[in-house]
């Protein structure tokens, strides 16, 4: 599919998830791809009537990380779209950079849109960039929703993320930005092959039949993903009794004929559902938890929350400081 705002509204259009007159952010880089999905948006909600703003993040890993930042926020001024520069104040990583600056990123900007009643925020991944998460992930042995990998859309804390150029490929993106005179900034990061993205993204690059059989992998894994995830809300209709946005109580014999996996997987959704937040769990520990629950009567604690398993019932809750 060729990328262009036809295309591009076309696919937003399939997903009815945002009120009318909303607020929504963007989440801008400066490179092609974000600069790309900024324009297009701008239109897309200039059509909606719709409020637009691009949240530019300056880590200050680099030395002209500010400067670039200052670039790309007068370039989008000139083109008379609405733009906010954020700062990352905290101490620095020394190891797992990009990992721990994409959090980061992520975090500044929800904080941002909680306190400016954004819910809605846009960000560039593409299909290339699925493909490597799958590629990485595969290699690390995730399971089904983890090979699914990046999604269209999610809650992330107080923030819905859409993701509307999943379906366009790189090469789609920097063909639409120079067809319209796009100007972007390059990333140098992007080609060091000391990270484990760039290096598979290169082999992926030069390998156009490792290309599509990743492509094929992927879309079986979503696929399957969904049914799962059908299957695990349906599981978790049978089993709650009860539910807020403080706790659940579910049916603790219920909960008991379960098998391991899926008693796993049903304490993982709650956990996501009372937190709001999808970020990595400490697996090894809410494994334990899911064991305990199976097996015996008393109260547990993990991912800052209370599990309680009592005679008839299991109740999930926020724990708080």
């Amino acid at each position: 599919m060729i990328l262009n705002f036809l295309n591009f509204s076309k696919n937003l259009e399939k997903y009815k998830f945002i009120e009318k007159k909303a607020k929504i952010a963007v989440g801008v880089s400066g490179g092609v791809d974000s600069i790309s999905l900024i324009f297009l948006l701008s239109k897309w909600a200039l059509s909606k009537n719709f409020q637009i703003i691009a949240l530019i993040v300056d880590h200050k890993l680099r030395t002209n990380s500010s400067k670039e930042a200052l670039e790309v926020s007068s370039y989008l001024s000139k083109n008379n779209i609405s733009n906010k520069i954020l700062v990352w104040k905290n101490n620095k990583p020394e190891s797992r950079i990009q990992e721990k600056a994409r959090y980061a990123r992520l975090n500044i900007i929800e904080q941002y849109c909680y306190k400016n009643n954004i819910v809605h925020v846009f960000f560039a991944h593409h299909l290339n960039d699925n493909l490597e998460t799958y590629a990485i992930r595969k290699v690390s042995g995730s399971d089904i929703h983890g090979l699914s990998s990046i999604k269209f859309i999610n809650l992330y804390k107080n923030i819905i993320i859409i993701r509307p150029l999943l379906n366009f490929s790189k090469y789609q993106i920097i063909r639409f930005a120079k067809k319209n005179n796009l100007q972007w900034v390059e990333d140098p990061s992007n080609y060091k092959l000391t990270f484990s993205r760039t290096k598979i993204r290169s082999i992926i690059k030069k390998n156009k039949a490792l290309s599509f059989s990743l492509k094929k992998e992927l879309n079986k894994y979503v696929s399957i993903n969904m049914e799962y995830n059908q299957m695990i809300d349906f599981i978790a209709a049978k089993l709650v009794i009860f539910a807020d946005k403080n706790y659940i109580i579910a049916d603790r014999e219920k909960f008991i004929d379960l098998p391991k996996e899926l008693a796993y997987k049903f304490l993982i959704k709650s956990v996501i559902f009372l937190k709001k937040d999808s970020e990595k769990f400490k697996h090894h520990k809410l494994m334990a938890v899911s064991q305990d629950l199976l097996s015996k009567i008393g109260t547990f604690q993990s991912q800052k929350t209370i599990f309680e398993s009592r005679q008839r019932i299991i109740k999930i809750s926020k724990k708080y400081s």
